[in-house]
């Protein structure tokens, strides 16, 4: 082999295997709450606004005669999380004794703006494929929804006729309030 291409072929190899590491990390940063402690797994947490928004905080909510929606107003609910901000996660509701299931779903009624529900054991909504996350945004976080295959969307909130409730829809349209909140550590 001819010198040249040796050390052009080492010269090659090396930069290779010292700029990959970097290429292929991603920094993400942790989620914290008010405290400034990160936010664990099967910790409990109130949302609450991040500024200055009225009400007190995210709850479970009735819709008919059914706990499906998850509503912002002025009571308080415990979310326990498993996530990074940047990875999907799933959220579920330590209030355990008043719906049939915790999971967080993107609800796709018919003639609504999709919104966050509860997916009941045998629910016959009509749900959307896909994955919350928790992004940085201003003073505190946002949701987004990131339905399979497509781009994430910001979680805004919304207030529908008739209901005294604010509900987090997908802002798909941008026009409702982006959900900023924050995570206040539950105290036992």
């Amino acid at each position: 082999m001819k010198p040249i291409l040796v050390t052009t072929l080492s010269f090659l190899l090396f930069a290779l295997t010292t700029n990959f590491p970097i290429a292929f990390t991603q920094d993400v940063e942790q989620v914290k709450d008010t405290d400034g402690n990160f936010v664990v797994a099967h910790g409990k947490y109130y949302l609450y606004p991040a500024s200055g928004t009225t009400g007190g905080g995210v709850k479970l909510g009735m819709q008919g005669n059914q706990w499906s929606s998850i509503v912002f107003e002025d009571e308080d609910t415990f979310l326990v999380s498993e996530h990074t901000p940047s990875q999907g996660f799933e959220v579920v509701l330590s209030d355990s004794q008043v719906a049939e299931s915790y999971k967080w779903v993107m609800d796709n009624e018919i003639g609504q703006i999709p919104y966050i529900g509860i997916k009941g054991i045998n629910d016959n909504r009509t749900f959307i494929n896909g994955w919350f996350i928790i992004q940085k945004h201003g003073s505190g976080y946002k949701l987004q929804f990131c339905p399979i295959s497509q781009v994430c969307v910001d979680i805004g909130r919304k207030k529908f006729d008739g209901e005294d409730v604010w509900r987090l829809v997908l802002n798909t349209l941008n026009i409702e309030d982006i959900f900023e909140f924050v995570f206040v550590r539950a105290t036992a």
